[in-house]
């Protein structure tokens, strides 16, 4: 049996990403943030630059599904630049009607 989680349209959902320098190893607080949510379609919904900080280089946000958003695989581009240098990770979530 496979389960798959799925928000609905109009859930708020929270988002955390840890942030170490290149070692992989020091928690580090970037310069800035630029996240950037994307529906199935790869319409971009939402820029976001100031997540909250929870502690050294733990940072969240939340973010409201439309409530006539498109089912289907959403993604969150999440860049923080530190010293100049960016460092992006993806994120992918599930949405369901």
């Amino acid at each position: 049996m496979t389960i798959t989680l799925a928000s609905l349209c109009g859930d708020t959902v929270r988002f955390k990403n840890t942030i170490k320098d290149f070692d992989q190893t020091t928690l580090i607080d970037p310069d800035s943030h630029s996240i950037k949510v994307f529906d199935p379609a790869e319409t971009l919904k939402d820029t976001i630059t100031n997540p909250e900080r929870d502690s050294v280089g733990v940072y969240h946000f939340y973010y409201t599904i439309p409530e006539d958003g498109v089912q289907g695989t959403w993604r969150i581009d999440w860049t923080a630049t530190h010293a100049t240098r960016p460092s992006k990770k993806r994120f992918e979530f599930e949405v369901a009607k």
